[in-house]
């Protein structure tokens, strides 16, 4: 949950600023006033890229690169913060244990 929201919440955001850039950068190149620049971003930059699952697609992976970047560092620190206590709980019961089979060895020489 310490990363999913956040990561959620980044990558909807970034989707949508990417794909409005994108769009607009789209736009701009095909409304260019000079016609020499506006054939050459023409053919670069066509009409219906701006339309098409590709933007969509370049805007997700921007995104998710976005989100992943700035979360990654949070995923970081709770897995970190998991296996330390993983360790320190199984050291303890493993203490626990030798000190309760020690006591049991003790407890059965005394009564022996």
């Amino acid at each position: 949950v310490l990363r999913v929201v956040p990561y959620a919440a980044l990558h909807f955001s970034a989707y949508e600023r990417y794909r409005t850039w994108l769009v607009q950068l789209g736009e701009t190149d095909r409304h260019s006033s000079s016609t020499a620049s506006s054939a050459a971003a023409a053919s670069r930059w066509p009409g219906w890229l701006s339309r098409s699952p590709f933007v969509d697609l370049l805007a997700g992976s921007c995104a998710g690169a976005t989100a992943v970047l700035a979360t990654y560092p949070l995923d970081l620190v709770r897995t970190r913060l998991a296996w330390r206590t993983s360790a320190v709980s199984s050291t303890a019961a493993t203490a626990a244990a030798t000190a309760t089979s020690t006591a049991t060895a003790t407890a059965a020489a005394m009564a022996g």
